[in-house]
């Protein structure tokens, strides 16, 4: 059996390859097993103008996510991990980056964020409904004076609270994993672009939006 985890049938239904997008013939949405720390940001990911990130929260997330995905990790500090996400988000230059962190990597994503955007915002959330961690938003404006906050919500709604707030009109997300972005933006009708290094992750995403009506091409 390979390295990865095994989540269920659904490798064996929706079988995600490296490199090969999925298109979603609804709402044209794309979904590509990829590394962001290797490889360039494939190009359907330019069109996200909101992008939405739920990555590791440290260095030993990231090594495990690449051993259960049958690879080795390619970066050695969460610096550097976080320097190639910022660098991919940078490649799709959304408008809004929202991006959740553990407290002790937060100050390392908003000094990154501050660098990139004009507006940036942070709101401590739960995730899994227990630990706190910290959601941050870059953006080219601030958040609307009207939007509800995302103090004290849950890591499972965060996501569609920010698509209801941003409007955009295609959601984005680097670490697609089993697609709780995707689901979000899917039952909105809104379009998304999103990778996973992980192919059984991803895999499980494009059965979740199967599972609603969504119909999958290579």
């Amino acid at each position: 059996m390979s390295a990865e985890r095994y989540y269920d049938d659904s490798y064996e239904r929706f079988p995600v390859e490296y490199g090969v997008p999925w298109v979603e013939s609804k709402t044209n949405s794309v979904i590509q097993v990829y590394d962001f720390t290797v490889d360039p940001v494939p190009s359907f990911m330019t069109r996200a103008d909101l992008l939405y990130v739920d990555p590791p929260y440290n260095m030993s997330h990231v090594t495990g996510f690449a051993h259960k995905a049958g690879n080795e990790p390619t970066t050695d500090s969460m610096d550097r991990f976080l320097n190639c996400l910022f660098a991919a988000a940078g490649v799709i230059a959304p408008s809004v980056f929202y991006c959740e962190m553990g407290k002790r990597h937060a100050p390392r994503v908003i000094e990154r964020m501050e660098q990139a955007f004009p507006y940036v915002e942070e709101w401590p959330i739960t995730y899994n409904g227990k630990v706190e961690a910290r959601l941050i938003r870059g953006g080219t404006s601030p958040v609307p004076d009207s939007a509800r906050s995302f103090s004290g919500v849950d890591d499972k709604d965060t996501p569609g609270l920010a698509i209801e707030i941003e409007r955009p009109a295609c959601v984005g997300d680097l670490c697609l994993g089993r697609g709780l972005t995707a689901v979000h933006a899917f039952k909105r009708g809104i379009p998304f672009v999103g990778t996973e290094l992980a192919r059984r992750r991803l895999a499980v995403t494009a059965r979740k939006i199967a599972e609603l009506g969504g119909s999958w091409n290579r």
